[in-house]
């Protein structure tokens, strides 16, 4: 790894792994409603994403099929994934769980893209990616086990949320890369 990508590495691990730590912070330690600690966590990152994209010259598809795409990524993964995240552990989930469960939802995307995006060869399931998916699915059986049932298939709706958000997402950047 070259300097060049060894930065942006360490970055997104220090935000991204202390994002549980903060979510627990937030929620727990100051009592802040779950909705808001999301806005909160998002709004800026979002305007840091726009500022980007102006600086950059870059253009915001603002069409039917983008509006829709944007209404159902910010629907299910900000309002209903992240919110039942921060709701859940606001009620006492562990944040390590709630971690665990959002880095595994690959399992769940590879499937749905190998049949929704079935015209792109990199999203096929070959040998070496549905190895790595039955190991992630072990581990997160594993996990399952020892926690409550009802808070797994809580867990595993807002998976499906945030899943289903990242497909969309990759659709319409595949569009707007085409078009």
């Amino acid at each position: 790894m070259n300097n060049k990508t060894f930065l942006p590495f360490v970055a997104l691990c220090l935000i991204w792994g202390s994002t549980w730590y903060f979510i627990t912070v937030s929620v727990v330690d100051y009592n802040m409603p779950p909705i808001y600690a999301v806005g909160i966590r998002f709004l800026p990152s979002g305007l840091l994403f726009l500022l980007i994209i102006l600086l950059r010259g870059e253009s915001i598809p603002i069409n039917k099929e983008s509006i829709k795409v944007y209404l159902y990524f910010s629907l299910l993964n900000f309002s209903l994934s992240y919110g039942i995240t921060y709701n859940e552990i606001s009620k006492g989930l562990e944040s390590s769980i709630s971690a665990v469960i959002w880095g595994l939802f690959p399992i769940i995307t590879s499937i749905m893209a190998h049949f929704m995006i079935y015209h792109d060869p990199n999203e096929r399931l070959k040998k070496n990616k549905l190895i790595a998916l039955v190991t992630g699915f072990i581990g997160l059986f594993i996990i399952s086990f020892s926690g409550e049932m009802e808070k797994i298939i809580r867990n595993w709706i807002f998976s499906i949320c945030y899943i289903c958000s990242s497909i969309s997402k990759r659709s319409l950047q595949k569009k707007s890369k085409s078009s």
